[in-house]
């Protein structure tokens, strides 16, 4: 994990910016037991680190290109799929820790716009103390990765975090924000930082093969 200069106060009142999808929400593991399941396979969770992973996995066990496109929508596109997902360890803790130091934040994924309300559902559930218009998602024909960044810019966040490393990347580009970056990948040399943005890269890794959570990141902000 890399070293700043910013103090934990300054973090925290500085509206929060948190991704959805692999960050609050274990989306990988509910798509790849599903995957599993449903194909008889035996894939690890660790290997669904790519954008196109499960349309490798389907080439893989003789589906045509059509076929894992229709695949990879069901999975990852589909409210019934995504709602398996349960959270991340820490980070309902983390939100709720947000929340009673009333710390304004936004859950700033890049979901398309038709799982909104999927997605407000899963807080319900999970973390009912999350209010609906502090839940965004993408905006219709607008790229949600661009979304994800003009809303930081918008509320001036001092702080993303985030799982997708190429999504981080942006962030440090695009904006000021410090980025903790929830990954195990070992390629973020080709991500192409400066100097400048990699001093702003906080990277999370898991121990033992276990992909990231949310403790270190709470240890980090609140002691």
């Amino acid at each position: 994990m890399l070293k700043t200069h910013m103090s934990k106060e300054y973090w925290i009142l500085k509206s929060p910016s948190i991704d959805h999808d692999g960050t609050i929400a274990d989306s990988r593991t509910s798509v790849t037991n599903e995957f599993n399941k449903t194909y008889k396979t035996n894939y690890k969770v660790a290997e669904l680190n790519h954008w196109n992973a499960v349309k490798d996995w389907c080439n893989e066990i003789g589906k045509s290109d059509d076929e894992a496109n229709e695949i990879e929508h069901n999975l990852w596109y589909t409210p019934d799929a995504l709602l398996k997902a349960e959270p991340i360890p820490g980070a309902i803790e983390f939100l709720r820790e947000l929340f009673i130091r009333k710390i304004n934040f936004t859950i700033n994924s890049s979901r398309i716009p038709e799982l909104r309300e999927s997605t407000i559902a899963w807080y319900q559930k999970y973390a009912p103390f999350v209010e609906p218009e502090n839940i965004k998602t993408g905006m219709p024909d607008i790229d949600g990765l661009v979304t994800k960044v003009n809303r930081i810019n918008a509320v001036r966040s001092a702080i993303h975090i985030e799982d997708v490393p190429e999504h981080a990347r942006s962030v440090l580009k695009y904006t000021h924000a410090y980025v903790i970056l929830m990954s195990n990948r070992d390629d973020l040399g080709s991500l192409d930082l400066s100097e400048p943005e990699l001093k702003r890269l906080i990277r999370i890794k898991g121990e033992n093969g276990d992909m990231p959570n949310f403790w270190p990141i709470h240890k980090l902000l609140f002691g």
